[in-house]
């Protein structure tokens, strides 16, 4: 979008959402460091967050580009503008059907833990 003009060199270089998945062994170190609970399960999943009952890629595509658009583009418009949010997420949305078509699943992870407070029956 810089190559077009849409948006300003120095407004990308400046753009930056820290984001960190902890792995589950640094969760239970966490825990254990703690020491308040024993881990009862610490188990990870991983989540179609497409629509498993949509067949047509293009509707499917588009229910996953809205569902990222909800939670990024508040960041995204507050940054660079609100003008850059129909052209953006337009080839996003065409990014994820690319993606879909080619039958690599778009999935969330997610990890379930159970503690028990020690001491606790």
């Amino acid at each position: 979008m810089v190559s077009e003009g849409l948006i300003e060199e120095e407004k990308l270089d400046s753009f930056n959402v820290p984001y960190y998945t902890a792995s589950c062994e640094e969760i239970q170190e966490v825990i254990d460091k703690e020491g308040s609970f024993d881990t009862k399960q610490l188990v990870t999943f991983a989540l179609d967050i497409g629509d498993k009952e949509e067949t047509n890629m293009q509707v499917k595509g588009g229910k996953v580009a809205k569902n990222i658009r909800s939670v990024s583009e508040p960041l995204i418009s507050h940054h660079f503008g609100h003008e850059i949010i129909e052209p953006l997420y337009e080839k996003f949305t065409r990014l994820v059907i690319d993606h879909m078509v080619k039958k690599l699943p778009i999935e969330l992870v997610s990890i379930a833990i159970t503690l028990q407070r020690k001491g606790w029956k």
